[in-house]
């Protein structure tokens, strides 16, 4: 987060011309404290930075509630752990007026995933793809392999309003697997507004370590196994017909973590973390029915 604030703040373009809006989804833990104590010490550099702590903890809610605060006519999603030059406002804000008739614009991004190795994606590695079509200045997108990603993505406020921004329960794209925007590509490409690309705004990501994501995905999902155990207990729900379930759950969560065809790692991460999760809840739950009836027992035959 840091990183993307000192590269806001290098920016060409004057902050006159642009206003921050910092989005956090609904947490369990203090991360969100911690990131609005790190954002206080730019509040004197930046004119009109604003921080949205979602109550929801759905991306396209929380997304669509910021969208309704936003004054601005371009919109420009950044991840908090992108790199990108000094020139980058100002050249989107540049495409965006050249081509009015353009909804979404994005640009190849680099994934570095080591301090000696990069590997480049340019736009879902499907520059060769036949649905990218030469365009005087840009590359039109002709179907969804092609649509840009989150992690380097502008839009139009306007035709965002007009789709009625992003779905529900769906989650961000991470590392090119489609997700939301991608979902919002396809209701523009339905109106028949235009989707390109744009060589001229590179973005760079640092790709997390992977045993550091799947912990915070892990400790997330436990986090959230704790509270539904707690209202289990106060509720007195002890049906042994749950353990099954919750068992099949754990078992299909990690096989999609393991499933062939491209998808983003951090969904992997996350779909492994679940099913770890509902194991976990799962052996909460078995205990709990087998400390029920243990309690019975004793009730009954130890008067």
């Amino acid at each position: 987060m840091r990183g993307v604030l000192d590269a806001i703040k290098n920016q060409t373009t004057p902050d006159s011309l642009y206003e921050v809006i910092v989005l956090t989804l609904c947490s369990h833990d203090n991360s969100n404290k911690i990131i609005f104590d790190e954002i206080k010490t730019y509040r004197k550099q930046f004119r009109g930075i604003q921080i949205f702590e979602s109550r929801s903890d759905d991306w396209g809610e929380a997304v669509n509630a910021a969208l309704f605060r936003a004054k601005g006519k371009i919109v420009l999603f950044l991840d908090d752990q992108c790199e990108f030059s000094e020139e980058l406002f100002e050249k989107t804000i540049d495409t965006h007026a050249r081509n009015p008739d353009v909804g979404i614009i994005g640009g190849p991004v680099t994934i570095q995933t080591s301090e000696t190795r990069e590997e480049t994606y340019s736009f879902q590695s499907n520059t060769r793809n036949a649905s990218l079509e030469a365009a005087p200045d840009l590359l039109d997108c002709r179907n969804w392999l092609s649509l840009p990603t989150a992690l380097n993505w502008s839009a139009k406020s306007k035709a965002l309003r007009r789709i009625g921004g992003f779905r529900r329960n769906y989650p961000l794209n991470s590392d090119f697997a489609p997700g939301a925007e991608t979902v919002v590509g396809l209701s523009m490409r339905r109106l028949g507004i235009r989707i390109a690309l744009d060589w001229d705004l590179p973005v760079v990501k640092t790709r997390v370590d992977f045993l550091n994501s799947l912990k915070s995905a892990w400790l997330a999902e436990r986090s959230r196994q704790d509270s539904i155990h707690q209202m289990v207990c106060e509720r007195r729900i002890t049906s042994p017909s749950a353990f099954p379930s919750l068992l099949w759950q754990s078992i299909f969560k990690v096989l999609m973590s393991l499933r062939p065809y491209p998808v983003g790692t951090e969904r992997r991460y996350q779909s492994l973390a679940e099913g770890l999760g509902y194991l976990y809840y799962a052996q909460k739950r078995l205990a709990l029915y087998f400390n029920r009836i243990r309690f019975y027992w004793l009730y009954y035959f130890n008067k």
